[in-house]
């Protein structure tokens, strides 16, 4: 979800033995599906193109199929419309990644002294590419609970969402043994609740985010995200009460 992006100077996706780049319709560009894996490994270069296409050895100069799978592999090939959409939307990433960054930062610039919220810092030597625009919810600082605080900002026509996504580790497929492996699996891995506190705690009370600073949205959309929490904060208290009333009927 950050091509572009860069911790302590380095691309993400660069630090690491392989990176991998979701493509699909809602990232900072896409192919309309698939995605891209990228390393400096000879040998994990080679594995992935296997699981890609059969687990078949692919003959250096030769076009045609070998049918000769050398280990399990599955279909992951990318569709070649797919591929050259993508091709075509790589070249305009700087341009949308200079445009998050406009609008983003008009965003931080107006909304950093208000109590309770806490826009994005960067620090130096990172760049952001916002594939959303995330920040922090104080509840003690707002004086209201945060999900009646975007529940009032989606009331004013303005998308913002609660949290991101559960904790991976809460899924099924984590406290089901359903998969396969597990029949072999011989270890004592925990899934439960506040395995990760932090993550937890983010999710469930911290994090407020967006998806809208991107073209073609304007500074003029940014004023008017601007203009509606200002307006959540003028009236927080009429918003306790009606939240009290609503308790107490």
């Amino acid at each position: 979800q950050a091509p572009g992006a860069k911790y302590r100077n380095k691309l993400v996706g660069t630090i690491g033995d392989c990176g991998v780049f979701s493509l699909t319709e809602n990232k900072n560009i896409t192919s309309g599906e698939g995605g891209v894996l990228i390393t400096n490994d000879e040998e994990i270069a080679e594995i992935a193109r296997l699981i890609r296409n059969h687990g078949e050895a692919v003959i250096a100069g030769q076009k045609s199929r070998t049918y000769k799978s050398v280990i399990l592999g599955w279909n992951y090939r990318m569709t070649e419309v797919d591929a050259a959409i993508g091709i075509e939307q790589f070249k305009k990433l700087d341009y949308f990644t200079e445009e998050r960054n406009k609008l983003a930062g008009y965003l931080t610039k107006n909304l950093q002294n208000i109590e309770g919220l806490s826009p994005p810092q960067i620090p130096e030597g990172n760049y952001h590419v916002y594939y959303t625009y995330a920040m922090l919810y104080d509840k003690e600082k707002m004086g209201i609970d945060r999900d009646l605080f975007v529940n009032a900002l989606n009331a004013e026509g303005i998308p913002f969402g609660a949290g991101y996504v559960n904790p991976l580790y809460y899924s099924p497929i984590y406290h089901e043994n359903k998969p396969f492996i597990y029949r072999h699996y011989k270890g004592n891995a925990k899934y439960s609740p506040r395995l990760c506190p932090i993550a937890e705690k983010l999710h469930n009370e911290n994090l407020l985010s967006t998806g809208i600073t991107r073209p073609p949205a304007s500074f003029e959309d940014m004023d008017d995200i601007i203009t509606a929490i200002e307006k959540i904060v003028d009236n927080i208290d009429d918003l306790k009460e009606m939240k009290y009333k609503r308790n107490n009927q």
